[in-house]
């Protein structure tokens, strides 16, 4: 009877694991939000996948040359080519990306054994994926600028900040940080990297300062500083993504000009 060495056995998984390939169908890291969401949270557990970047040609969600890849015309879209079948697994919608990477990962959520932090964490994803829409329509993502509002936030604006304010707090309290979940960088996390970026964009803030400095350090987090720097380097724009965020409001700072400047 043959043995097979313990480590010989461990390198077979690691192997198989690593030949898993994910495609990830993203639009322009300038402005797309929820592409942003399953790419920071893949680049954050260092889950090997290949990104296919897809140009919005015109403003809204739907694009009819996403098509071709995803069933809504909508970004994000994952492949799976492990699939059975000759095609790859489609998944579309991210927080669908995110709970069928949970199927095939560890980290995605807290571990089951921390029930109450893996609840706590499911449900202020699901909470960004399905609400804060003041922020979303007032506060357009848009990584490339600095913007002062020229004026304080609208009531609309300010109840979802005071909402988000409260979450927040009630998660580093509850689990002891530095995430909003406990000491792991999940889903949760990376469902509320976009909320850092427009923070950042609009100069918005929250009251309580755990809170505020959790904003901080989300932004700074690797995945997230590598998304937002490719944002400001792009060069192609969208014009109606564009004004909307502009409108009315003053540019305090390009990035994308001071960028492009330093390159040329």
């Amino acid at each position: 009877m043959v043995t097979i060495p313990r480590r010989a056995i461990t390198t077979f998984f690691i192997l198989l694991f690593c030949a898993m390939t994910y495609t990830l169908y993203i639009a322009n890291k300038r402005y797309s939000s929820w592409s942003m969401r399953p790419w920071v949270l893949l680049k954050a557990l260092g889950i090997p996948f290949e990104e296919k970047l897809n140009i919005f040609q015109q403003h809204g969600y739907r694009q009819p040359q996403f098509d071709v890849f995803s069933p809504t015309g909508k970004v994000p879209c994952l492949f799976d080519s492990r699939s059975d079948s000759s095609k790859p697994l489609v998944i579309w919608e991210s927080l669908a990306i995110v709970e069928y990477l949970a199927d095939q990962h560890e980290g995605v959520w807290p571990s089951r054994e921390k029930t109450a932090a893996r609840a706590f964490a499911r449900c202020a994803a699901a909470e960004m994926h399905s609400g804060f829409t003041a922020i979303r329509d007032e506060c357009g993502m848009n990584v490339g600028y600095r913007i002062d509002l020229c004026g304080p936030p609208s009531q609309a604006v300010q109840k979802d900040l005071d909402r988000i304010n409260t979450l927040f707090k009630q998660g580093l309290e509850t689990f002891g940080g530095p995430w909003i979940a406990g000491d792991k960088f999940t889903a949760a996390d990376a469902f509320f990297a976009p909320v850092a970026c427009r923070f950042k964009t609009y100069g918005l803030q929250l009251e309580d300062k755990a809170a505020q400095e959790y904003v901080e350090r989300l932004f700074q987090h690797p995945a997230v500083q590598e998304w937002v720097e490719a944002g400001i380097r792009e060069t192609a724009r969208e014009p109606v993504h564009e004004q909307e965020v502009l409108e009315g409001r003053r540019v305090i700072e390009d990035l994308s000009a001071k960028v492009a400047g330093a390159t040329n």
